[in-house]
């Protein structure tokens, strides 16, 4: 039984219950009620364990009336008990824990003031580098997107159409210099095959990525 928290132990728990033993009748007497033989406080064996033993062995050595005493005077009855070493243990370990206790709840207090000042560099970098932080790594991110999307597939797509078209119309260009004599046939054959072959490869291109596109879609 474990003492209560301001160090008692509880009263009634130690205190034992009188046994009566009723005394056998007579193989010749008449009376119906049982006749009372002897006043028996504790049991005629002992209980198991060694603790139980020792206080059983104690007991043992007391008088008649120190153990009627015990039974009338629950003080003494007490005063008894806890001079056992087996209680006197119980109270060893019991102290041992609560000041263990006492110990650890004194090494939490000391580090609340810990506790805080992480906690306010905590708001702190919250508030400031997490914040900057933050910012820029959105910066960073839209820019990643702002140049995945110049490279997209549709975007390259648009794009080369935008350059066929613009080596299309140049090459128009040169025709019509050569038909106003701006321009030598030889210098016109040489530039000309030229821009309609960039101009075919760029369509073809695109075809082809289109198609592409279509049968992934």
């Amino acid at each position: 039984m474990w003492p209560y928290s301001n160090g008692s132990y509880p009263q009634q728990s130690w205190y034992p219950t009188p046994q009566y033993v009723p005394e056998p009748t007579s193989a010749g007497g008449n009376s119906s009620s049982p006749q009372i033989n002897e006043f028996r406080p504790f049991s005629s064996q002992p209980p198991t364990g060694s603790s139980s033993s020792d206080v059983f062995l104690a007991l043992r050595n007391k008088s008649t009336e120190e153990l009627q005493r015990f039974l009338s005077d629950q003080d003494a009855y007490n005063a008894f008990l806890h001079s056992s070493d087996a209680v006197k243990q119980i109270e060893s370990v019991w102290k041992e824990m609560v000041n263990r206790n006492v110990e650890l709840a004194k090494q939490n207090l000391e580090k609340e003031s810990d506790l805080f000042q992480l906690k306010n560099q905590c708001t702190i970098i919250r508030t400031t580098e997490l914040a900057a932080a933050q910012e820029r790594f959105n910066e960073v991110r839209k820019k990643e997107t702002d140049i995945k999307a110049l490279f997209s597939p549709a975007v390259l797509i648009e794009r080369l159409q935008d350059a066929a078209s613009k080596i299309d119309d140049e090459s128009e260009g040169l025709f019509k210099q050569l038909l106003s004599e701006e321009i030598s046939v030889s210098d016109f054959l040489q530039s000309y095959r030229k821009m309609r072959y960039l101009y075919h490869k760029r369509t073809l291109t695109r075809l082809a990525a289109k198609t592409s596109m279509l049968i992934q879609g």
